[in-house]
């Protein structure tokens, strides 16, 4: 008869059934355990358990503790606070980790701002943090001089208190359209014909009379689908509106002419040649 399975050390004082530690959930209780009370999974790993978008995949271990330790494997990242607040840790299936505001704090601090644009829009319209939420963590603090907080706030500023997007190539279109320095649209306008519900567009500019919507690529299911969209765009441009359809290909292999396309539709490019022509 067999003896029992040796068990495998995985930290000092913490070890696992051989073949146990499959999934990132259990590294990073197991990582939580070796450094004790008050730790917490933290950064991407904490973003990654909680499946914030642009972090889904990251398996990399991440705590951050008050205690000093030494990492024997390549596989985990020790941030060393001189204390992590029990308000800022969460238990998410038994593993302590940081709260969505301490996350996104500590996640301004290592990645561009981008990728951390993406997962702060994704919590947001997830519920699962809010503008006033974050903007009280990074109130209290003020006085850390934590690398996060400023581009954090920057992030928060910039999108003021327009709602989340509601996806990530929306949120894409926001930095598609900062870094174009195209003027800011209208999130999730709504276009109404005296009392009455016309259309709802991912983006708008009410003054040129202008909706941008992002599912450039959705298909209709049937000749019902075909039809009720043929009346909407027929109602929209009964309102004098114009519509433009942007995809995520638009985005990734053609946005210069995509960036044209939206300046000629809302009168810039036109401007700018007549400036040009008058200085001639």
């Amino acid at each position: 008869m067999g003896g029992a399975a040796k068990l495998q050390r995985v930290f000092p004082h913490v070890f696992a059934t051989p073949g146990s530690l499959k999934s990132k959930e259990q590294l990073a209780l197991a990582a939580c355990l070796w450094a004790g009370e008050g730790s917490a999974a933290s950064h991407r790993c904490a973003a990654s358990l909680m499946s914030l978008e642009g972090f889904e995949g990251n398996y990399t271990t991440e705590i951050t503790t008050s205690r000093s330790l030494k990492a024997k494997a390549v596989s985990i990242i020790i941030h060393r606070r001189s204390s992590l607040p029990q308000a800022e840790i969460r238990r998410r299936k038994g593993i302590p980790l940081t709260t969505p505001e301490r996350t996104l704090m500590d996640l301004a601090a290592i990645v561009e701002r981008d990728r951390l644009e993406i997962a702060l829009e994704d919590a947001l319209r997830r519920g699962l943090t809010s503008n006033d939420r974050l903007h009280n963590l990074i109130q209290r603090h003020r006085s850390t001089r934590s690398a996060g907080i400023a581009p954090l706030r920057a992030l928060l500023e910039l999108r003021a208190h327009a709602p989340p997007t509601e996806s990530w190539l929306e949120t894409r279109f926001i930095q598609f359209m900062r870094k174009h320095r195209l003027p800011s649209p209208v999130r999730q306008y709504r276009l109404s014909n005296g009392s009455e519900f016309v259309a709802r567009f991912d983006f708008a500019y009410p003054g040129e009379r202008l909706g941008i919507e992002t599912d450039g690529f959705k298909h209709h299911s049937g000749r019902r689908d075909w039809a009720r969209d043929r009346r909407r765009l027929s109602a929209i441009a009964a309102c004098g509106w114009r519509v433009l359809h942007v995809t995520t290909e638009d985005l990734r292999k053609r946005p210069e002419e995509t960036a044209f396309e939206i300046r000629k539709a809302l009168g810039i490019q036109t401007f700018a040649l007549e400036i040009a022509k008058n200085a001639t």
